[in-house]
C-alpha cells in the first residue's frame, strides 16, 4: 500500500473513532458522572496503549529511558480530554460538540505556524486569517443557533475550546516525535502520564468507585478504546505520513460521522440554521487549509490521491 493510501486509510479510522465520541458520552449521561465516565474512557485508551507496550517491549525499554520528554504531552492531553468531556456534558447535544470541535483546526494551524520552519508562511497568507475569522465566527453561530444562548451552554463551549487549544498543543508535540521519528509505543509513555490526570479528576471530584463497576460500564470503555485508543494510534500514523494540518484537515470529516450516527441511535436532528453556521465554519478551515496546500491538493488533487489509493487497497 503506498504512502497516499495509508495515510488516507489511516486518518478515516481516527475520524470515525472520533466522530463516535459524542455520542457515547450523550448516551452514558444517565449512568455516570463527569468523573467517572472519564476515567471508564481512559481505561479503555490505557487497554489499547498498554497492548502496544506490550506489543513492542523493546522500543518501549528505549523509550522509557526518555520518559521526561513524553510526560509533559501526556499531563496536557489529559487535561485536554477532561475539558472536552466537561463541555460535553454541558452543551449536552453530540452533533453541536462534533461541529464546535473542528475548530481545533485554527489553534493547530497557528501553532504549527509559530512552531515548525515550515509552516511559518501561513502567518503571512490572507487566506489563512480569512479563514480563521469565518470559522471562528461559524462557531460561534452554531452555538447562537440552538436557541437561546444559556450560561451553562456558554461554558460548555467555552471547555471545549479550552479542550482544542491544549490538545493542538499535545498535537504538535506529536508531529514533533514524527519529525524525530520516534515510534508510536511513545504514546504508552504519553497516555500513562495522562491517566493520572483522570484518575486525580475522579478523586478530586470523589467520583464513586461504586459505579465503575456496573455492566453497563463496558460502554464507556470501548468509547476510549475506540477514542481515546485506536483513534489517537491512527491520527499519529496519518501524521507520519502528510503531517499536522493535512491530517487535521482530512478530520473535517468527523462531524459527518457525529451527525449520522446521531440521527441513527439517539435521534438528534440538525436544525438548517446550524447547518448553516457549519458550512461558514467549514468554509473557513477549507480557506485555511488552501492557504497550506494550495487549491489543487483540496480539487482535482485529493481526487487523484483518492484514485490512487483506491488502486492500491
Amino acid at each position: 500500500m503506498g504512502s497516499a493510501a495509508r495515510a488516507i486509510l489511516y486518518v478515516s479510522i481516527a475520524s470515525i473513532c472520533y466522530g463516535l465520541q459524542p455520542v457515547f458520552i450523550k448516551a452514558m449521561v444517565p449512568f455516570f458522572s463527569i468523573t467517572e465516565q472519564t476515567l471508564l474512557r481512559f481505561t479503555g485508551g490505557l487497554i489499547v496503549f498498554g497492548t502496544i507496550a506490550l506489543l513492542e517491549e523493546k522500543e518501549l525499554k528505549e523509550e522509557a529511558k526518555r520518559w521526561m520528554h513524553f510526560v509533559p504531552a501526556g499531563l496536557i492531553y489529559g487535561f485536554a480530554v477532561v475539558c472536552w468531556i466537561i463541555g460535553n456534558y454541558l452543551v449536552m447535544d453530540a452533533i453541536t460538540t462534533g461541529i464546535l470541535s473542528r475548530v481545533n483546526i485554527i489553534f493547530i494551524a497557528v501553532i504549527s505556524s509559530l512552531l515548525f520552519a515550515d509552516e511559518k508562511r501561513l502567518l503571512l497568507s490572507r487566506r489563512f486569517f480569512t479563514g480563521m475569522v469565518l470559522a471562528a465566527i461559524g462557531a460561534i453561530g452554531v452555538i447562537a443557533s440552538k436557541g437561546t444562548i444559556t450560561f451553562e451552554l456558554g461554558v460548555g463551549a467555552g471547555f471545549i475550546m479550552l479542550a482544542h487549544l491544549l490538545g493542538s498543543f499535545y498535537s504538535a508535540d506529536l508531529k514533533s516525535l514524527a519529525n524525530h521519528k520516534e515510534s508510536a509505543t511513545s504514546l504508552s509513555i504519553i497516555f500513562a502520564s495522562s491517566f493520572l490526570v483522570a484518575a486525580a479528576f475522579f478523586f478530586i471530584r470523589g467520583g464513586e468507585v461504586g459505579n465503575l463497576v456496573q455492566p453497563i460500564m463496558l460502554i464507556p470503555i470501548i468509547s476510549g478504546v475506540t477514542g481515546l485508543g485506536i483513534g489517537n494510534y491512527f491520527a499519529f500514523k496519518s501524521i507520519e505520513e502528510q503531517g499536522l494540518v493535512a491530517t487535521t484537515s482530512m478530520l473535517l470529516a468527523t462531524p459527518l460521522v457525529t451527525a449520522v450516527i446521531s440521527f441513527v441511535f439517539i435521534a438528534e436532528e440538525l436544525v438548517a440554521l446550524q447547518l448553516f453556521w457549519a458550512m461558514v465554519l467549514i468554509a473557513g478551515c477549507y480557506l485555511i487549509i488552501n492557504a497550506e496546500f494550495g487549491p489543487l491538493h483540496l480539487g482535482r488533487g485529493i481526487k487523484k490521491e483518492f484514485k490512487k489509493a483506491l488502486a492500491h487497497l
